[in-house]
């Protein structure tokens, strides 16, 4: 059985019976369960569907095309920031639709317009075919498109997307080709090496385990060189990026990477804001977000984007 041990009643309830994703053993059983098929968004669509506009569009990169969802407040006239927004899945898994709450939100209250594409996934897709998804949708981002201020650009991701934001601000530092207002990293994951104490201390928490951990670079990297955009823990500098909040939560086996990150950014003297979330889990704020913490959590996220991209 699932260790509940000292999380919030409230997420508790919202999980209560769910099963949890097992990598190594179902991979396909796995996607299913990380897709945004059946997520609680109802809440959201009452609060703010009516102040946002969602579109689809598609990215026309030749070889490919990028499939990418934009939120965009109504009622804008000017040139509004963007926010990309890249989804969680384990690199595997998962779908734009996974952050529609979260989207609608961040685009309503934080007055942005928010971009949400959807990546190839591994193992079909190894790194650095995520990577190069998500550097494509920046890049679209950065040309003005659908009323985005290209001088006005965060990105954002969520526990697998969260590597995948974390090495784009790190290319596009090293490059000079972006120059990003803030990075938002939720859940984020940093390290392959998955020798933190949290990563081996959650061996059974709810949503996401240690093992999956594991599983999940294997799969991502298929035995490709490890850099630091594929596993940003690894950067040895971290100077230059921008202004970044890291979220994480205390029964999550992603943990400690996110917590050493912020840590390693101050030192670099970079503007960092950390949240560790007690008596939570992995993507609560996803999972239950009518839950008293979650509300709080994304609000906290929502003053952060205003903060900088306004």
């Amino acid at each position: 059985m699932t260790d509940v041990r000292g999380i919030d009643p409230e997420l508790v309830a919202a999980v209560a019976g769910d099963e949890r994703p097992d990598l190594a053993d179902d991979l396909d059983r796995a996607r299913v369960l990380m897709s945004s098929v059946g997520l609680p968004v109802a809440g959201a669509e009452a609060l703010y569907g009516s102040r946002v506009d969602v579109t689809e569009h598609s990215i026309d990169l030749g070889d490919r095309a990028i499939e990418v969802r934009v939120y965009t407040p109504i009622g804008r006239d000017a040139p509004a920031p963007g926010l990309l927004m890249l989804h969680g899945g384990a690199f595997v898994g998962g779908d734009r639709g996974g952050e529609h709450a979260r989207s609608l939100r961040y685009a309503a209250e934080a007055g942005c317009v928010v971009v949400s594409p959807e990546y190839r996934l591994a193992p079909e897709h190894p790194y650095p075919a995520a990577f190069d998804d998500a550097l494509a949708a920046l890049d679209w981002m950065s040309t003005g498109r659908e009323h985005i201020d290209p001088g006005r650009l965060a990105i954002g991701g969520v526990s697998a997307g969260g590597a995948l934001a974390a090495g784009s601000a790190l290319r596009v530092r090293d490059e000079g080709t972006v120059r990003l207002r803030a990075l938002l990293l939720l859940f984020p994951a940093l390290d392959d090496r998955v020798e933190s104490r949290s990563s081996l201390e959650f061996t059974d928490s709810p949503v996401w385990d240690a093992a999956n951990t594991r599983e999940m670079w294997s799969l991502y990297l298929r035995g490709a060189s490890v850099d630091s955009y594929a596993a940003p823990a690894r950067a040895t500098a971290l100077s230059g990026l921008p202004p970044t909040y890291v979220l994480t939560a205390e029964c999550d086996p992603l943990r400690d990477e996110g917590v050493e990150f912020a840590r390693r950014l101050i030192a670099a003297d970079v503007s960092a804001d950390l949240r560790v979330w007690s008596g939570a889990f992995h993507v609560f704020d996803q999972l239950a977000p009518e839950s008293a913490l979650a509300k709080a959590s994304v609000g906290d996220q929502v003053q952060f984007i205003r903060r900088y991209l306004h």
